[in-house]
């Protein structure tokens, strides 16, 4: 994983500067200064607005149409992800899950496994994968209809992300 530094520094634009649907903006809660394409999500807490403290990739969706981008943007983090890893891999890369949970077996619209880990290296990540399973039900759209289980979400915040929405709540009150 690249040092806390190195990630805060991060823009979402220098993975995407042509997107026309690249969007920077203040998120509805006014917790954080968002980047966004549709699946791919980087936020700065609005108390340090230079900071990248969270980033979420989705590697199904919307993605598809840029597919070479949440992968860069997992390659920068050190995480070497696609759709097509496989738990091994993950498993491999970051250690056993701290939490893992699934979704009911009685949701058919969208069957999924999600691992949390905890990263001491880079000075700290939460990491999170959630791996969707085939089978999703036929009211979804194409692309989260699977063959094959795969890798959907990637989430990866600082460590110290929580202490800094909690300063953003005392603030607020």
């Amino acid at each position: 994983m690249i040092a806390n530094d190195e990630f805060s520094k991060l823009r979402l634009r220098d993975f995407c500067t042509d997107n026309k649907y690249y969007r920077e903006e203040l998120d509805e809660h006014a917790f954080y200064l968002e980047e966004t394409i549709p699946g791919i999500w980087f936020g700065r807490p609005i108390i340090r607005p230079d900071e990248t403290f969270r980033i979420t990739v989705s590697l199904l969706g919307f993605s598809e149409y840029w597919a070479d981008i949440g992968p860069a943007i997992l390659a920068r983090l050190g995480l070497p992800f696609t759709r097509e890893s496989t738990t091994e891999h993950v498993f491999e890369s970051l250690g056993l899950p701290r939490i893992t949970a699934s979704s009911s077996p009685d949701d058919a619209t969208h069957r999924s496994d999600i691992y949390q880990f905890h990263l001491e290296e880079g000075g700290g990540y939460e990491i999170e994968c959630v791996f969707l399973e085939p089978g999703a039900g036929s009211d979804w759209l194409p692309c989260y209809r699977v063959p094959t289980r795969s890798l959907w979400d990637v989430r990866v915040e600082r460590s110290d992300h929580d202490s800094i929405i909690k300063e953003i709540e005392d603030r607020c009150q």
